[in-house]
């Protein structure tokens, strides 16, 4: 793995799974290299920051048709029994469990909630015990839908939010752990979530933080542990509390509640104890500074009807 950060030559463009795309905030095609990475499906993912609005995504990055492949698989580790959204599956647990703590001081029963990229039902089904919550998921796998569906019993819609095309305005909360940094056009599905949202409904999304990638980064190299684990080609968007933010804004959402989220890991390539020191670290340096080098979770409400466009 060659990595650069500040600047670097370019990718493989011309790699038949990857395509050049621009700033999804602000459209603009300014950016700086941050890291360069060989990754599981094409060499020489970047990872760039906008330099107009400071998103960061991968330019180049995987085609939808290359990305529904791989998230489609039965095989594919979001998917598998013994991993939870791809995270240990203490901080799993604690982040579903906080994270319903929190709706359920927001909003109040009768509620229909709907968990966008739901995959196996975990969340699902820790929400679905609510007394009065009735819930429904959207996942792209079908065979991870139908794990989820014989998990719960409850609705598992097979396919991407916008093709399952619910009516206005049908639930009270949404909530998408960790799908926007997956996701080809975040705005877009954020749009569509604003659609088929109540007026006093609320939206939970939970998305790995960018400033965790220095971390994270930094302990791959220390355990000699790099190439293709930050993942370029799957986590499309990188985001800070900023980013994330201005992206609810452009979909018409006024952010709400911020916390800070346990930090992301895939599946079980690295130690328990180096994720616990990892864990560790970013609790110290929150405290401490109340800098956010975990992950982001947010609530956001609709915003009063204005012009989008």
């Amino acid at each position: 793995m060659r990595e650069q950060m500040g600047g670097g030559q370019a990718g493989d463009d011309s790699h038949p799974l990857v395509e050049q795309v621009d700033c999804e905030l602000c459209g603009s095609t300014d950016h700086e290299v941050m890291v360069v990475e060989d990754a599981y499906l094409a060499p020489r993912m970047r990872l760039v920051r906008c330099r107009r609005c400071g998103l960061a995504f991968t330019n180049p990055r995987p085609t939808a048709e290359a990305l529904e492949y791989v998230y489609s698989a039965e095989n594919y580790v979001a998917h598998t029994g013994s991993a939870v959204y791809c995270l240990t599956g203490e901080a799993s647990r604690g982040g579903f469990s906080s994270g319903l703590d929190l709706l359920t001081e927001m909003i109040q029963p009768p509620v229909q909630l709907l968990d966008v990229g739901c995959g196996t039902g975990h969340f699902l089904g820790l929400a679905s015990r609510v007394e009065g919550w009735e819930v429904t998921g959207v996942e792209l796998s079908d065979y991870a839908a139908q794990e989820a569906a014989k998990r719960v019993g409850c609705p598992v819609h097979v396919g991407t939010l916008d093709a399952v095309s619910f009516p206005p305005e049908t639930f009270d909360v949404i909530t998408l752990w960790y799908v926007l940094e997956h996701v080809p056009h975040p705005k877009d599905l954020l749009a569509e979530v604003n659609r088929i949202l109540r007026p006093d409904g609320v939206v939970l999304i939970a998305v790995p933080n960018l400033h965790f990638l220095r971390i994270k980064k930094s302990l791959l190299q220390l355990l000699n542990r790099g190439q293709g684990m930050l993942h370029l080609d799957e986590h499309l968007f990188h985001y800070t509390p900023k980013t994330i933010a201005m992206l609810f804004e452009a979909a018409g959402f006024e952010p709400a509640v911020y916390r800070v989220a346990e930090p992301f890991f895939f599946g079980r390539r690295l130690s328990d104890i180096a994720k616990r020191i990892a864990v560790f670290a970013v609790r110290v340096v929150f405290r401490l500074t109340g800098f956010n080098f975990g992950g982001i979770l947010m609530v956001a409400r609709k915003a009063e009807q204005r012009d989008l466009d």
